[in-house]
């Protein structure tokens, strides 16, 4: 088994290949050390040229590059079947955005793997919507763009997976977004179409496909922000971002709205702004002043009115039930799984309807803090109800992104990835 673990700007990314007695240890890997610039989002392994052996996808972003930067575009790099990995530079028609997500399916059922790639953001430009991808193979390892309008437009994409969600023998992408909802693009004889699984807009992180109810059809476990913040948004009163350039610097500022005493108020304080739009310091001299003014005042209301508008009204972590014929049910986790966000989900193996949840988040700004509570929990799914638990004699600390059951010497482990931190081990202690 190989794993890739990708790295931040002018770090090295790392291939390990697991040793027949569990261990794991580091390949060569030459071409990827050469490309220690950029900074990998998310991967994939994939036969994408169909020859027996697995190529690595990469997708790419953030902001430390921004514009039609090299840097910013997603790779592949093709097995040459000694373990090598080398560069195919004209995989990928040029993609600039940052990247989410990158997923492989054979959409148009010919028998080689095609590629969806989900856009995030765009770099410098937080508000204005990436484009995603559909990038169809030609059997070779090349990729055209065969985006239909609506998956191409259709937002800020965290997360996607191909599963088989109507049982017609192919596979369709499901897609969380964030300030949105879940999404389905069914796949009818290779062409996708939207539909909506659940139109609750949230600060999605995270989907994953199961069996939760044991009636044979695909549900999923969503990873949201959960309910220990500050900052709260329901259908009546939702979070709001207004997205324009209100200080006519020829950059877009954020500004994030939420309901106190029933009144739409502005996120960050005034000295917050200030830093942003120093116009604000002027035009409203004492804390007061500023406290008391309409929020569309204080930056003016034709901005304000000219802007484009997200919301959020839905932060629970959640599952999406599926009840047949196209009808999904959004269920809130128990109080104790809304504590921190959930950024990484996994099944308990040889068990029934057991999952491993977790998250955290550290990079808010000082009016948030750090949410850091929670410390890994298990959910059990019963008959008709189901129950959130801390994992024995255990806590995870720091900010888990993925979790991968795997196994060594015929045991089961699971390595939790951290974000700024050492890889973790955990085993079951009943096998």
């Amino acid at each position: 088994m190989m794993f890739f673990f990708g790295s931040s700007k002018w770090t090295k990314p790392q291939v390990m290949v697991q040793r027949p007695d569990g261990g794991f240890v580091k390949m060569n890997q030459p071409f990827l050390d050469a490309d220690s610039t950029y900074e990998e989002s998310a991967a994939t392994w994939a036969d994408i040229n169909a020859d027996g052996f697995i190529d690595l996808l990469i997708a790419d972003g953030g902001n430390e590059y921004y514009g039609k930067t090299p840097y910013l575009k997603p790779r592949v790099y093709i097995n040459d079947q000694t373990g090598i990995l080398k560069p195919k530079v004209d995989a990928f028609p040029d993609i600039f955005e940052t990247q989410s997500c990158i997923e492989t399916s054979d959409v148009d059922n010919d028998g080689d793997l095609d590629v969806f790639i989900g856009g995030k953001t765009i770099a410098w430009q937080y508000g204005n919507l990436p484009n995603s991808y559909l990038l169809i193979n030609n059997g070779k390892g090349k990729f055209s763009d065969q985006t239909p309008n609506e998956l191409k437009e259709l937002g800020m994409v965290k997360a996607a997976k191909w599963v088989d969600i109507d049982a017609d023998g192919d596979q369709d992408l499901i897609l969380a977004c964030q300030w949105d909802g879940i999404f389905c693009f069914e796949n009818v004889d290779g062409k996708l179409t939207k539909r909506i699984l659940s139109d609750k807009k949230g600060w999605w992180n995270n989907l994953y496909p199961s069996d939760i109810d044991g009636d044979g059809d695909i549900d999923f476990i969503l990873g949201n922000l959960g309910l220990n913040s500050r900052i709260k948004g329901t259908e009546k009163e939702p979070i709001r971002m207004y997205v324009n350039d209100i200080d006519d610097n020829g950059r877009l500022d954020q500004i994030v709205t939420h309901y106190m005493a029933g009144e739409e108020v502005i996120f960050a304080d005034k000295k917050e702004l200030e830093k942003q739009m120093p116009f604000i310091r002027k035009k409203f001299n004492l804390s007061r002043d500023f406290a008391d003014a309409n929020f569309k005042d204080v930056f003016g209301k034709d901005k304000i009115n000219s802007a484009r508008v997200f919301e959020a009204n839905f932060l629970e972590n959640a599952v999406l039930i599926n009840r047949g014929d196209w009808r999904f049910e959004l269920k809130a986790l128990p109080e104790i799984a809304q504590y921190s966000p959930v950024l990484a989900v996994s099944g308990v193996e040889k068990t029934n309807h057991d999952y491993l949840l977790m998250g955290n988040f550290f990079e808010s700004n000082i009016q948030l803090g750090r949410y850091d509570a929670g410390f890994g929990g298990l959910l059990h799914f019963g008959s008709d109800s189901w129950d959130y638990s801390a994992i024995p004699k255990l806590q995870i600390r720091g900010q888990v992104r993925h979790i991968v059951p795997i196994k060594i010497k015929g045991s089961t482990h699971y390595l939790v990835a951290r974000n700024d931190d050492v890889l973790m081990v955990l085993r079951k202690s009943s096998e």
